[in-house]
Order: C-alpha cells, then sequence, then structure tokens
C-alpha cells in the first residue's frame, strides 16, 4: 500500500469485491433470526452467551445467510470483517423480490441486488438473502443487531473463522480461550 501512495494514490488494495454467483454457494445455509420474546433480545431464539460459540465458519468458504425479524419493527443485522452480497430481499407477504424496485411499504430495499454491504435494517415482514465469502481472518468476533440497546440486552452471537479440516469442520484451536 506504500508504494499505491507514492504512485498516484492508485490504491490496488482498495478493489471492489468479486462477485459471487448462486453456483458458487455451499451449504449449510446460515441464518440470522432477530426476536424480542420471553427470553429476551435474542438471535435464532438464543440470547447472547460470551462462552458460546454460535457460528463456525470455515476460512476459504462461501455461504448464503438468511436474514429475518420476528415480534419487532425490524433491526439492522450486522457482521463486521466480512462483508455480504445482498441476492435477494423477499417481501414475505407477496413473496416478491424488492431488492431490484422495492416495494411502496420499503423502498429502501430498491436497488441493492448485488450491492456489497456489512450492515442491513430487516424489517418484520420481509427475508434477506445475502452472500458472503470467509477470507483473510481467522478468529473471533460477534455479529450482532446494531441498535447498541438491543445489542447489549443479548441481540448477539459469537462467530469463530478456523481453517477448515478437511472433514467438513474447522481444526481446533492451538490455543485455550
Amino acid at each position: 500500500m506504500r508504494n499505491d501512495l507514492t504512485n498516484d494514490l492508485r490504491l490496488d488494495s482498495f478493489v471492489p469485491h468479486a462477485a459471487i454467483a448462486d453456483n458458487d454457494i455451499k451449504p449449510p445455509q446460515r441464518q440470522a433470526k432477530f426476536e424480542i420474546g420471553a427470553a429476551g433480545f435474542q438471535i435464532n431464539g438464543n440470547p447472547y452467551k460470551p462462552d458460546r460459540i454460535d457460528q463456525l465458519l470455515p476460512l476459504g468458504g462461501i455461504e448464503e445467510w438468511k436474514l429475518s425479524t420476528v415480534n419487532a419493527f425490524g433491526h439492522p443485522f450486522h457482521i463486521p470483517v466480512n462483508p455480504f452480497q445482498i441476492a435477494k430481499i423477499i417481501n414475505d407477504t407477496t413473496g416478491e423480490d424488492v431488492s431490484l424496485s422495492g416495494d411502496a411499504d420499503e423502498p429502501q430495499y430498491a436497488n441493492l441486488k448485488g450491492v456489497w454491504k456489512d450492515t442491513l435494517f430487516i424489517r418484520q415482514g420481509y427475508t434477506a438473502y445475502v452472500y458472503t465469502r470467509y477470507r483473510r481472518y481467522i478468529g473471533d468476533f460477534v455479529l450482532h443487531c446494531h441498535i447498541l440497546d438491543h445489542e447489549d440486552q443479548g441481540m448477539m452471537q459469537n462467530v469463530r473463522i478456523g481453517i477448515p479440516d478437511g472433514t467438513g469442520g474447522i481444526a481446533a484451536a492451538h490455543h485455550n480461550h
């Protein structure tokens, strides 16, 4: 990057993300369902636990995530480290993909198909499908609702990206947490 600064600020390191095609996706499909329920603020039915890894992701993997909200107007999904590409956003009532033209109730979704983001508002009544790949980072972080009060009350999950072990799993770490 230092050479880029002295070479007309080319900044070759900051190139756009290569698009992910439908046929690049490998199972499983991940899910993040935001909910405020009897157990409090949660994702996929569970409030945050600091000692639990909720999503174990393979370095080099390319996956689809299904994002939704229940029992609330909506939540902004945020995942640091690995941005995601919007594949489609479905209006749950009509079944229509609104990531191209949006719709009258939620115009913010217009023109998002194929766009890369790290945060997306998931309104109740809509389901977003996003693609992501795990590159250049091994370790732990959290995904969460980007409303600080919701995150602080438990609407987040621990994520770990690890090296594939060759059998479909993730190799064990060389140290204890």
